[in-house]
């Protein structure tokens, strides 16, 4: 999705810019969602940017609209604080 989506590095090395247009659709497979499928969350920026910080942390949550499954369940609950991407994902 290069056209659609773009991590760029900031003056901050701790904070990455991140933009997309429309809707980013995330789907996880590992746990059956209500309706029998993937747990679907689906994401939207309305000023087509946010920031993050490196450990995955929104640095204004309010930046981002969040519809689906995380809407109702905060991501706190599923990772570790300390969680790190996997090298091939950076």
């Amino acid at each position: 999705m290069p056209d659609k989506f773009l991590i760029e590095d900031t003056k901050n090395e701790q904070i990455k810019k991140v933009t997309f247009s429309g809707f980013l659709k995330m789907t996880y497979f590992g746990e059956v969602g209500s309706r029998g499928g993937g747990q679907s969350t689906y994401l939207e920026a309305p000023q087509g940017s946010i920031f993050v910080f490196t450990n995955g942390i929104i640095v204004d949550p309010t930046s981002i609209i969040v519809y689906g499954y995380l809407a109702s369940e905060g991501l706190y609950e599923m990772l570790p604080f300390d969680y790190e991407l996997p090298e091939e994902i950076k």
